[in-house]
C-alpha cells in the first residue's frame, strides 16, 4: 500500500514532526494552496506519486529535512 508519506510530494507538518499530517505539493485547491493530507493515508492510485528514494527517520539531526518522517511506522530507505 503506497502512502502519502512514501510520496516525495508529501512534505510533513515541520512544526511538530511526529505529527500524522503534512502537505501534499501536488495536490492543490482553486487558490494553489497545497492540500492537509494524513501521512498514513492510502492515495489510492494518485497519477502524481512519486516514490520517495530517501526517507530518513533518526529526528536527532536534520529535523529541517522534508525527507524526515518522524512519525511511527516509517523505516530508514
Amino acid at each position: 500500500m503506497a502512502r502519502h508519506g512514501d510520496c516525495k510530494h508529501f512534505i510533513p507538518d515541520t512544526a511538530n514532526m511526529a505529527a500524522s499530517e503534512g502537505m501534499c505539493m501536488e495536490m492543490a485547491d482553486e487558490d494553489g494552496m497545497p492540500a492537509i493530507v494524513n501521512v498514513f493515508e492510502d492515495i489510492k492510485g494518485c497519477e502524481k506519486y512519486d516514490e520517495a528514494t530517501r526517507i530518513k527517520t533518526d529526528t536527532s539531526e536534520f529535523t529541517w529535512d522534508k525527507d524526515v518522517r518522524a512519525v511511527r511506522g516509517f523505516e530508514e530507505k
